[in-house]
């Protein structure tokens, strides 16, 4: 029997609930697993909540988030499975990562490759941009939002390891905007 992973989902406006979903029974390269410490919640969490669901409206790259999600973007996580390549890559000031590590993850995973990254203009840009706690759960590995018991990071994600004198609370406010 596979662990199973309790997460606050918000399935639809005006709804959250509490759902299973499989641990991860692998990594892609390049990935790691985290345990939320703590997460904050974001005036992006209310909305989504109310179901003003739109991000970046007016611009080119305006999307409308999915349901259901697992909310939670502002996230300070201790580092629990960790890939070769990501312990190598995934550090934002390239330190190597390891298992047990406190960090705080970027909340956006831009591409790197399109138009507007080549040009410096990562996040405010990125044509491919993906967000923790704005993606849709129903997708495997589910778990990519912190409002949960562990959290998936995917590949081309940052991450930043946290001093270990700055607290929780002041760490989970630490959350990044980063680029390629």
């Amino acid at each position: 029997m596979s662990k199973k992973v309790k997460v606050a989902v918000m399935p639809e406006q005006g709804k959250i609930g509490i759902r299973e979903f499989p641990f991860p029974d692998h990594l892609e390269d390049g990935a790691m697993i985290v345990r939320p410490i703590m997460s904050g919640i974001c005036g992006t969490d209310k909305h989504a909540f109310r179901g003003e669901s739109v991000q970046y409206a007016g611009t080119e790259r305006e999307i409308f988030g999915p349901y259901p999600v697992i909310p939670g973007h502002e996230n300070v996580a201790v580092v629990v499975e960790i890939t070769p390549k990501a312990r190598r890559e995934m550090e934002f000031y390239g330190e190597a990562l390891s298992e047990g590590d406190r960090v705080v993850i970027s909340p956006d995973i831009v591409c790197g490759y399109c138009y507007q990254c080549r040009h410096g203009f990562h996040y405010t840009g990125c044509e491919n941009i993906e967000s923790y706690g704005h993606m849709k759960c129903d997708d495997p590995p589910h778990l990519f939002g912190g409002w949960a018991e562990y959290m998936y990071i995917k590949p081309g994600s940052h991450v930043c390891k946290v001093p270990a004198e700055i607290s929780d609370e002041i760490a989970v406010e630490g959350s990044f905007r980063s680029s390629k």
